[in-house]
């Protein structure tokens, strides 16, 4: 899932919860935290690269 699909996610279902099932959002919740912690390891990894630079 891409950066910009996952902001349209998010909005979607900030703006539109009860279109949610209960199921739906806990898998919605577990993508997203999965989502963003490969992004903090891949910021963290580029700030390591740059501090050894």
């Amino acid at each position: 899932m891409s950066n910009k699909n996952i902001l349209k996610e998010i909005d979607f279902f900030l703006e539109n919860k009860m279109a949610y099932s209960a199921e739906e959002r806990k898998a919605i919740k577990k993508i997203l935290r999965e989502t963003l912690k490969g992004l903090g390891d891949s910021v963290v990894n580029f700030i390591d690269k740059e501090n050894n630079k």
